[in-house]
């Protein structure tokens, strides 16, 4: 991992039982999955904290990033803003993310103190798109894509199945084809 300037850690224990929040930039470089994505040197977040009806840690907020994606339309990367919602529970062991899942998010957390980018890395890669623009007309590339497309590059009207039929007809005679 690349080194990274005072990344924060947070006591999330001691932040649900204040009701406490944090906001605050996170270098991109403190992802170690995600980073590669990332345009731009850092994520915007903003958490709250709070205990649910049970007594764990849960965590809300946002996030506003923006990650490089692949269009569906012309497969060309694109760079995309994301707001992603973070809504996850913290609890210390396996066991008990186990009795959780899959009716919430959970990440297990078994020191006093985390860093923000550990929390937060799963949920904003799950909040990345599959592909950058579902929609050929949303794409940016749309002009370039549409001329590519009707560009006449001595297209045939003739059937792709037209040889097929003459290679069926010399089977059923037991003849031969001319190619």
């Amino acid at each position: 991992m690349f080194p990274v300037r005072s990344l924060p850690k947070l006591n999330v224990a001691r932040l649900a039982r204040s009701g406490g929040s944090w906001q605050g930039d996170i270098d991109a470089r403190a992802f170690d999955r995600l980073r590669d994505l990332l345009v731009g040197d850092a994520v915007r977040v903003a958490l709250d904290f709070a205990k649910d009806e049970e007594g764990r840690a849960h965590v809300t907020g946002t996030c506003e990033l923006t990650a490089n994606v692949c269009c569906g339309g012309c497969s060309q990367t694109l760079a995309v803003d994301i707001d992603a919602d973070i809504d996850f529970r913290v609890v210390a062991r396996e066991e008990d993310a186990d009795a959780l899942m899959p009716t919430v998010d959970v990440v297990v957390c078994d020191e006093a103190s985390v860093a923000v980018s550990e929390l937060i890395e799963d949920d904003l890669l799950l909040s990345i798109p599959s592909v950058g623009c579902v929609d050929r007309t949303t794409c940016p590339h749309a002009t370039e894509l549409g001329e590519f497309l009707e560009a006449d590059e001595g297209e045939s009207t003739a059937s792709p199945f037209a040889a097929l039929r003459g290679w069926k007809a010399a089977v059923k005679t037991g003849g031969t084809t001319a190619q």
